[in-house]
């Protein structure tokens, strides 16, 4: 069963009936995405990694994982000895994250230590034997570019772990058939001021932020000026408005975030960096072409990794 969920309504290309971002065509590595009149997603093909979702900027594609995220990290935070495995992972004691791990994200990674009390291991130890052998080296790259472009010590963190051997025997996390057991004894979200997700999408017209922008901007409240001021610098995107602004609002209807906004018809949109996903509804919508976005940083493109792809995992976990 696909842990993949799809929001017709959040997808730049949708919105704006034109070639608008597509990162989750670039990086599925199976070709099982397409978007024409809704966002597909072959059966046959899809391996169910949850690297489309990893890159969607606005919430389209959304992966759901046995364990919410929230839950995962009030574990981590309460666990001095925590591993993060797939299904298929055999360590004792390990959180159950799902299919796969391909879905976690740089800003996954960048809450994980900032909520971990020591240090997490991430079980990449199944991954020369699964199909989905490429997202061992992928989330290598993710936690070498999390730390470059949140100054968090991720290093000092978090490890990546590709040797069953290497794995901690006395994991002391709560495996899924026990968190379940415990389900009224727990709350939502574990920990203070971490958000919570919608159990329902949000509509066409309504702006919401997807849950990656918002666990970056919770990892910013926790942290330092340095490490603020670095996540606004490479996790939000930029919007430049010219004088070819006709102050029509298309832009902020597109937007599926809500970072333009308008309060009077004769003024230039106002812009929000911090809720802006980098999506590019908003310029391919603009008939004037007056609008320039510029992605995050952190949204550019990683290389192309192999199932193979071990010495870039060992190189990051041993920073």
């Amino acid at each position: 069963m696909s842990h993949i969920r799809k929001n017709n309504s959040r997808c730049a290309r949708l919105r704006t009936s034109t070639d608008a971002c597509g990162r989750c065509l670039l990086e599925c590595p199976a070709g099982a995405v397409g978007i024409e009149d809704s966002i597909e997603i072959d059966p046959l093909a899809c391996t169910d990694c949850g690297r489309c979702a990893s890159v969607c900027p606005s919430g389209a594609l959304h992966w759901e994982p046995p364990v919410r995220f929230g839950r995962i990290l009030g574990h981590v935070a309460r666990r001095t000895h925590s591993v993060i495995g797939c299904t298929k992972s055999t360590t004792p004691g390990r959180l159950d994250a799902g299919n796969c791990l391909g879905w976690l994200t740089e800003e996954h990674l960048c809450a994980l230590a900032v909520a971990c009390g020591t240090r997490v291991q991430v079980d990449l130890t199944q991954c020369g034997m699964c199909p989905n052998g490429h997202v061992r080296g992928r989330l290598a790259d993710s936690l070498a570019r999390a730390r470059e472009h949140s100054r968090l010590p991720l290093g000092n963190r978090i490890d990546l772990i590709v040797r069953s051997e290497d794995c901690w025997q006395d994991a002391d996390c709560i495996d899924r058939r026990r968190l379940f057991a415990l389900w009224k004894e727990i709350a939502e979200p574990h920990l203070p001021g971490f958000p919570a997700t919608e159990s329902d999408p949000p509509a066409h017209r309504e702006k919401a932020l997807p849950e990656r922008r918002k666990i970056i901007q919770w990892v910013a409240r926790q942290c330092n000026g340095n490490v603020a001021s670095a996540v606004a610098m490479n996790y939000y995107g930029n919007v430049d408005i010219d004088s070819a602004c006709e102050t029509c609002g298309a832009c902020t209807a597109a937007c599926p975030c809500g970072a333009l906004s308008v309060s009077d018809a004769d003024t230039w949109p106002a812009f929000k960096p911090s809720q802006c996903v980098g999506c590019g509804a908003c310029q391919a919508f603009c008939d004037n072409a007056a609008i320039t976005v510029t992605a995050p940083s952190a949204a550019a493109p990683t290389r192309q990794t192999s199932s193979r792809d071990v010495a870039s995992v060992q190189h990051v976990t041993s920073s």
